[in-house]
């Protein structure tokens, strides 16, 4: 047998550069996260600097510019089209189910880049589609068969359809916190690859018994492996699902706070005794102009044009044609119970012009209208109380211990149970096993975390979010549909004689 330090010389070169290049990788994601940076990839600022001078010398092409979120798809652009031309080229050799699959990736891939694009452009541009015009009384009572009438401008879904092709999800793994689990597993990986390498020199070199010795460490340290995983499994297989349906939760009662929103301007639509009456229609100008007023101050936390605004939040409304002068003394005191107190105000509205005040109601759903505004008032409630919904601290505190320390369990174990002896290794030395097996295992582990960190921030992140723009914008639209409902009497009443 050789001496353990003459084996230790003779294989450096294996253990030393994994070791380096290990507590490089392990301290680089360190940094980053102390730091708050974003993955290297998006750290290389050169690039990005490039796209962005392009867009601001040409801004009638900022349209086609693509997202920070979608760059997986756009770096690799034009070798996918040119794949795609190939493929197109050649598509009489090709089996329908072939046909099928490259089809669909293709147009989940254009439905990624044409989302992320809509979402860009109100978030990160602030290009808001809801309140990108302003609403005036004049438009709102033109006759539905007027040729001036101007209608809310469309908008794009407010959440992603979900996706199934390779080419599209693993783009989600490019999210900078991804990355940096990756490399960051990378790391200890390669830092237990050359302990496994040390432990495997120190078997063969049989120093007072040390094979024995490394063989029984390797059967109790295995046995402890399994025994410890159940906990930290169990604990972060429930903390995982848990964000997963607070993820869902969010865009429930969004939907929710639109479904309740709807239903009022149905009913509040078809409540007026006489649509073609200017002061019906200025009534139900307000209560339209409340209704979107209400999902504006609902939504402004995470509107980045309202959220951002300050002091000039009232003069941005204003500005919209979501609230007039004389209102914002009397909304302006409210604080955080604005909303609130606009919701009051569309109930103040019913009540005061229904059949015992000025008539223009017909107070037959008015029992609905209150239960309907409630409901909404409650969903909206509920949306914003979800985001202090979270695990309790306690929980989350010793879930992350357990995992870490079962992670670092299997750095340290698995040089022991992969082992290769030197006699039998490939590659001077080098355990690919234990490389492989602790890369993967952490991955796992510290993976999931990733994704709990990326769902428990729907509206901040660049991934699974939601366009709560486009949300409002959509509403805003069947309201003015609904609400306006009898403008065309008129012109009804005229085809029908």
């Amino acid at each position: 047998m050789q001496p353990f330090w003459d084996l230790f010389v003779e294989y450096r070169w294996t253990i030393f550069p994994q070791l380096i290049l290990g507590i490089l990788l392990v301290c680089r994601t360190w940094v980053v996260a102390l730091l708050g940076l974003h993955s290297l990839s998006d750290a290389c600022a050169g690039k990005k600097q490039n796209r962005e001078t392009t867009r601001l010398k040409n801004p009638a092409d900022s349209d086609e510019e693509v997202t920070e979120d979608s760059e997986f798809t756009d770096d690799i652009h034009d070798g996918l089209a040119s794949i795609h031309d190939i493929l197109h080229s050649n598509l009489k050799d090709l089996g329908e189910d072939d046909k099928s699959a490259l089809a669909s990736s293709m147009q989940e891939r254009e439905k990624h880049h044409n989302w992320q694009k809509e979402r860009r452009k109100a978030f990160e541009q602030q290009r808001s589609v809801f309140l990108g015009h302003t609403r005036t009384e004049q438009n709102f009572i033109r006759g539905s068969d007027d040729p001036d009438l101007r209608l809310p401008p469309p908008s794009a879904m407010e959440l992603e359809s979900p996706y199934y092709s390779r080419l599209v999800l693993s783009g989600y793994l490019r999210h900078h916190h991804f990355v940096n689990i990756f490399i960051l597993s990378l790391g200890w990986a390669l830092i237990s690859g050359s302990m496994g390498t040390m432990i495997s020199l120190y078997h063969h070199a049989n120093i007072n018994d040390s094979a024995a010795w490394v063989e029984r460490s390797q059967k109790n340290l295995g046995a402890l492996l399994g025994d410890f995983k159940w906990l930290p499994t169990f604990m972060l297989g429930g903390y995982l699902a848990f964000y997963v349906q607070r993820w869902r939760q969010f865009i429930f009662a969004a939907w929710q706070v639109e479904g309740r929103l709807k239903d009022l301007g149905i009913i509040i639509g078809s409540e007026v005794r006489d649509p073609d009456d200017p002061a019906t229609r200025s009534l139900l100008y307000r209560v339209y102009r409340y209704m979107v007023l209400a999902m504006a101050l609902q939504y402004k936390s995470v509107m980045p044009q309202l959220r951002d605004a300050g002091p000039d939040l009232f003069r941005i409304l204003q500005k919209k044609g979501l609230l007039e002068p004389q209102e914002t003394p009397v909304l302006a005191p409210q604080g955080s119970r604005m909303r609130d107190a606009v919701l009051s105000w569309i109930a103040l509205e019913v009540k005061a012009n229904g059949p015992t005040k000025t008539g223009l109601l017909t107070g037959n759903c008015e029992i609905s209208v209150m239960d309907k505004l409630t409901a909404c008032r409650g969903s909206m409630m509920y949306f914003h109380g979800n985001n202090f919904y979270p695990q309790p601290n306690m929980w989350s505190a010793f879930m992350m211990m357990l995992v870490d320390m079962y992670c670092g369990l299997m750095i340290l174990t698995y040089p022991f149970k992969m082992l290769t002896p030197i006699a039998v290794t490939r590659f001077t030395g080098l355990q690919p096993f234990t490389v492989l097996s602790v890369f993967l295992m952490t991955l796992c582990f510290w993976g999931a975390e990733a994704i709990v960190f990326a769902l428990a921030r729907p509206f901040a992140g660049r991934v699974d979010t939601f366009n709560m723009d486009a949300l409002i914008a959509g509403t805003e639209q069947t309201l003015f549909a609904s609400l306006r409902a009898g403008f065309d009497s008129t012109a009804r009443h005229r085809k029908l004689k």
